[in-house]
């Protein structure tokens, strides 16, 4: 895992150090013993050093007889969507792969597309020649290697406009290891269970004697799996910042698996989960973006934004209580979002710290508060509402002021 997430953090210092991150990555993507989560992340530093033409058909000849179909079907899909690819930032790696893709034309093991049990690259780009912009939305699946749960999964969208700047609009990585133990958790069958996962209208099992059940444990020699340790975590950018870094572990497990007051089931864990009290204010300053470009009167242009956000959860005790033949809910929520922005274009003047330009800020609020108060009879199936779910008046407030 470690090894794993420093080769990532190595992909980052190939586009400046390209020949050294060659050097390094080269022989872990040849080697056939590394596991094919470490050549996929070598494979896109090596991607990301600008290789030549004569690298890249070595490395579309050599997938062909490569034993590992995993990396097979990442390298193969990766190379196909960028050789199709518009985007200007990737115009020169897409003029080299159109040369390479036409090696696979006949290759019966590259025919098809990439199952979803495969890792894979998928990509979706436009860009408009008249108005110079563009725009890209990448999704990369690593798939685990020993489960059909993705190992890592990377969304990306980059625009690209204002005279050839390319942004990071936005990325959400995910990685996560052993989570193969929280899913067996969750849906495996439990022993001395009375009920059937399959049997939807919750008719119990047939009973069977002692000597039933010791026989197959007797005949069947299997051993029981063992899960990795189970970590995981997801992170959130925004203009190439980190803005958000969620990270899990075994007390996600704990947590799930500790003690319910409403049954040991997954609901009545669910419903556990759901009746605690809960107040949360997050507040986070995004980035000061500043874009400065020259124009054709001599005067420099920038472009100035800055946002604040904030939000608030205010989770009061809910209750869910069945009674006879009546099911009692009640909850009270209230949901806070707030965000101001302040947005400047304007031009520097000759004088030292003199500019010129136009803007706005923009103030947006989102406020919910919810209290709802039901009744379901089970019998007649009717619910009733002691207190009716209403929408508040001023739920959203916007306002816009030029200056």
């Amino acid at each position: 895992m470690r090894r794993e997430s420093a080769l990532w953090a190595l992909v980052q210092a190939a586009p400046k150090q390209p020949h050294l991150v060659r050097h390094i990555l080269l022989p872990m993507y040849m080697n056939t013993s590394e596991s094919h989560p470490t050549r996929i992340a070598a494979f896109v530093g090596l991607i990301s050093t600008n290789p030549d033409l004569y690298l890249l058909h070595h490395i579309a000849r050599r997938i062909i007889v490569d034993p590992s179909d995993q990396l097979a079907s990442y390298v193969t899909s990766f190379f196909r969507e960028m050789a199709k690819a518009n985007y200007p930032c990737y115009s020169a790696l897409a003029r080299k792969l159109k040369h390479v893709v036409t090696l696979w034309n006949h290759v019966e093991r590259f025919a098809r597309k990439p199952e979803r049990t495969r890792s894979r690259f998928g990509m979706s780009s436009t860009y408009d020649e008249r108005y110079n912009y563009g725009g890209t939305t990448e999704l990369s699946v690593i798939m685990s290697e020993d489960s059909y749960l993705p190992q890592s999964i990377r969304y990306a969208v980059k625009d690209y406009f204002l005279a050839g700047f390319n942004f990071d609009t936005l990325s959400i990585t995910y990685q996560g290891w052993g989570v193969d133990r929280l899913l067996s958790g969750l849906v495996a069958p439990r022993p001395g269970s009375v009920r059937n996962m399959w049997d939807f209208f919750g008719n119990r099992r047939v009973p069977r004697e002692a000597e039933e059940t010791r026989r197959p444990d007797y005949t069947l020699h299997i051993t029981p799996r063992g899960f990795e340790t189970f970590v995981g975590n997801m992170k959130i950018n925004i203009f190439g910042h980190t803005v958000e870094t969620l990270q899990f572990d075994e007390k996600l497990l704990d947590a799930i698996k500790g003690t319910s007051t409403s049954g040991e089931s997954l609901m009545g864990h669910v419903m556990s989960l759901l009746e605690r009290e809960r107040k949360t204010k997050h507040f986070y300053v995004t980035p000061v973006l500043v874009w400065q470009f020259p124009t054709d009167s001599g005067l420099p242009a920038f472009l100035e934004i800055r946002q604040t956000n904030f939000f608030y959860l205010n989770r009061q005790q809910a209750t869910f209580q069945h009674e006879d033949d009546e099911f009692h809910l009640a909850f009270q929520r209230h949901y806070l979002y707030d965000t101001f922005s302040y947005t400047y274009f304007g031009f520097g003047l000759l004088s030292e710290q003199s500019y010129l330009g136009a803007g706005y800020t923009k103030r947006l609020s989102v406020s919910l508060p919810l209290n709802l108060r039901a009744t379901y009879d089970l019998k007649n199936h009717r619910m009733r509402l002691q207190r009716p779910l209403s929408l508040p008046v001023d739920l959203v407030k916007y306002s816009l002021v030029f200056f």
